[in-house]
C-alpha cells in the first residue's frame, strides 16, 4: 500500500516542490532508511530511498531568509525528517546526545526520526523567473550539536536519474 501512494506523490511532485542537488554526492548515490510505519507503535518497517536529488515543498525553500522562518534558505541549515537506521555499536555518545529526542531501539539498531542536515549553498531560477533548482550540502557541522530548529519533509528520486 505504501508503494502505490509513493508513486502518486512522485507523479505530482513538481507541481508544488522544489529539486533540491546535494553536492558533494555522487549522480549515482543511492542509500535506504528504514522508516516506521507507526512510529512507537509498531516494529514495522519500510524502505525510504535518499540520492543525489530530493525533493521539498515549495514553501519549505525562501529565495532570502526572515525572522521566524525555518525552511531552508541561502546559508541556512534544515534537518530531512525521516528514519535513519544506524547500528548502536557505530555511535558515538555525540551523536547519541544528537538525537536523543527522536531514537527507538530496534533490533539493536537505533531509529531516527531525521536522515541528514543539509544547508543550501544556493538556487538557480528557469526562464519565468522562478526556482528551479535548490543547490545543498549536507552539513557535517552539527554533528554531535544541537540539530538546527528547521525540519523539512523531502522525498527521494526512486532510483538516481528517475
Amino acid at each position: 500500500p505504501l508503494d502505490f501512494l509513493s508513486g502518486h506523490l512522485l507523479a505530482s511532485i513538481p507541481a508544488a516542490s522544489h529539486q533540491v542537488v546535494i553536492s558533494g554526492l555522487e549522480e549515482s548515490h543511492y542509500e535506504e532508511f528504514n522508516a516506521s510505519v507507526f512510529p512507537g507503535r509498531t516494529e514495522e518497517t519500510y524502505k525510504v530511498p535518499f540520492t543525489r536529488v530530493v525533493y521539498i515543498e515549495s514553501s519549505d525553500f525562501r529565495e532570502a531568509d526572515s525572522k521566524g522562518y525555518y525552511g531552508l534558505a541561502p546559508g541556512k541549515s534544515v534537518m530531512l525528517r525521516w528514519m535513519k537506521h544506524v547500528n548502536e555499536a557505530n555511535l558515538s555518545s555525540a551523536a547519541n546526545q544528537w538525537a536523543a529526542s527522536g531514537q527507538q531501539l530496534m533490533d539493536g539498531c537505533l531509529l531516527y526520526r531525521y536522515a541528514y542536515v543539509i544547508k543550501c549553498t544556493g538556487f538557480k531560477k528557469g526562464p519565468d523567473g522562478s526556482v528551479s533548482e535548490v543547490e545543498a550540502e549536507i552539513d557535517r557541522s552539527f554533528e554531535g550539536k544541537k540539530p538546527p530548529k528547521g525540519v523539512i519533509h523531502w522525498v527521494a528520486q526512486p532510483k538516481p536519474g528517475q
